[in-house]
């Protein structure tokens, strides 16, 4: 196969806007257009490319599989997004599709082509964060949803617990019953474990877990309690009648009465005895030291996040930021500290130093234009509408006769409705688009000292180091730190290191 076509929406057809007969329309259209006969087509049906790696989604996966097997010359896609919302994914295809020279054709009328020049990868990664960014925006909406279904003590999200199961809202008399119902048996299992956790003595959670399960109480389906099963049952103020929502901006508390299992007094005692079990001492002589690379170092081994600690050689203590599974992957602190500093005002400097805001601003103009064309489009059919209704409208005065509404007519005020919905939002995205652009300028131009200036405080710095570094991964030979712009985070910079 020479051409070939890639497809993908994220939801049913009947809520996606980019459906894939829309999309099909008019990558079908840019075929005929560049002279191309599309031998194959790979789609992806209702798969989100926010929560799906690029292997786990079918379709992409054969696409993947021809591109590797030399088989594919030309790709036709909708848009940048259909491929990916990820940058880090997004950029690892185009580097495959760069790697196999793969004429990639978009459809949209709105994308700029994609290229493999010198500079191509810098506006990929650009044009990646700008659509990650969209996908961000669209998730902050669904949490916004979220946020007010929680404010109504409903339940928000994550997985029903122990204890109840699903139940279709109704409506009786006027009062609205709990979305939840209540598991008779498992309602008695959790009154009988709380009561147990009470009487019985046990120096730790596992301790009883295993008390628990000996006398033979069981999870759902028949499963023996976990540590982690029953912390969650002894700990969710749910069984105390209180729904409590996390976010970002704190939590969102609400009693629910009618889901209530245990009473106040029993929930108080369980609480108090679980802190007693579970709290950990503090390590005194670290309580005062300042870490500015909290929560941004990561073991290359393992993964995982690693702390700030004392650490002792040949006598001598000082800080060290170390892994708490491999012992041997450390980084002394204020050395390390000192090198991301260094290495964060560097990379800025040499991004002012280039042509960035010459190609955001080559792109940005590019995208206005694009919603501007649009605007001008809805305009036109705005104003066709606007004189079908007033010819109507005089027609029926001309008549005599009262204005009558059949469903034509219905169908043209709803369009016409609608249209005027989309004007609004493609003029606050234009708007947008500018705002941004000002801020990148007003940006650049504040920002040619350093980004991270000796006389900040540590609390300062530990915020812009946050805002700027991405991710620090450390081995035992080698420091690599990734970096991301404070305004577009899917633009990086990496910097390798040996350690000392």
């Amino acid at each position: 196969m020479n051409t070939v076509a890639y497809y993908r929406n994220s939801i049913s057809a009947d809520k996606q806007k980019l459906s894939i007969d829309m999309q099909m329309h008019h990558v079908r259209e840019a075929a005929l257009n560049n002279h191309l006969l599309i031998e194959n087509e790979f789609i992806d049906r209702a798969t989100s490319a926010r929560k799906t790696q690029i292997e786990e989604r079918s379709g992409m996966k054969l696409l993947l599989e021809a591109i590797k097997k030399g088989r594919v010359k030309n790709l036709i896609v909708y848009s940048r997004c259909r491929l990916a919302r990820n940058v880090q994914q997004y950029m690892s295809l185009f580097e495959l599709l760069k790697q196999y020279d793969v004429n990639v054709i978009f459809a949209a009328s709105f994308e700029v082509p994609m290229t493999y020049t010198m500079e191509s990868e810098l506006i990929e990664r650009i044009l990646a964060a700008m659509n990650q960014e969209d996908a961000d925006k669209l998730v902050q909406k669904l949490q916004d949803s979220k946020i007010t279904v929680a404010k109504d003590g409903k339940h928000a999200g994550g997985a029903i617990p122990f204890g109840f199961k699903k139940s279709l809202e109704e409506v009786e008399k006027g009062i609205k019953k709990s979305e939840w119902k209540k598991v008779d048996q498992e309602i008695k299992d959790i009154e009988e474990i709380y009561q147990l956790f009470l009487d019985e003595d046990f120096t730790s959670l596992q301790m009883f877990v295993d008390l628990t399960n000996e006398k033979g109480k069981r999870f759902r389906n028949d499963k023996e309690w976990t540590y982690a099963g029953m912390k969650k049952v002894l700990t969710n103020p749910i069984y105390n009648g209180q729904r409590i929502y996390r976010t970002t901006e704190g939590e969102i508390k609400r009693k629910v009465s009618y889901l209530q299992i245990i009473d106040d007094e029993i929930w108080q005692q369980v609480q108090i005895k679980m802190n007693d079990l579970i709290t950990k001492r503090e390590r005194p002589k670290d309580v005062y030291e300042t870490y500015l690379l909290k929560n941004l170092v990561y073991c290359s081994e393992c993964n995982q996040m690693m702390s700030g600690r004392s650490h002792q050689l040949k006598g001598v203590s000082f800080f060290v930021y170390k892994c708490q599974r491999h012992s041997k992957v450390r980084a002394p602190k204020e050395w390390l500290e000192m090198e991301v500093l260094k290495k964060a005002n560097e990379f800025f400097k040499n991004m002012l130093e280039s042509n960035f805001s010459k190609i955001i601003e080559k792109i940005y103009n590019g995208e206005i234009a694009a919603y501007s064309e649009a605007v001008k489009d809805i305009e036109q059919d705005l104003k066709r509408l606007e004189d079908l209704m007033v010819e109507r409208t005089e027609q029926a005065l001309e008549r005599g006769e009262a204005l009558h509404l059949d469903d034509a007519i219905k169908n043209e005020l709803k369009q016409f409705e609608q249209n005027q919905f989309i004007i609004s939002e493609l003029t606050s995205k234009i708007l947008e688009i500018k705002e941004k652009f000002k801020t990148i300028d007003d940006w650049k131009l504040g920002s040619l000292m350093n980004i991270i200036a000796d006389d900040l405080n540590d609390e300062e710095k530990q915020e812009l180091l946050e805002d700027i570094v991405y991710q620090i991964e450390i081995s035992q030979e080698r420091v690599l730190i990734i970096f991301h712009h404070p305004l577009f985070t899917g633009i990086t910079g990496r910097e390798e290191f040996g350690l000392i």
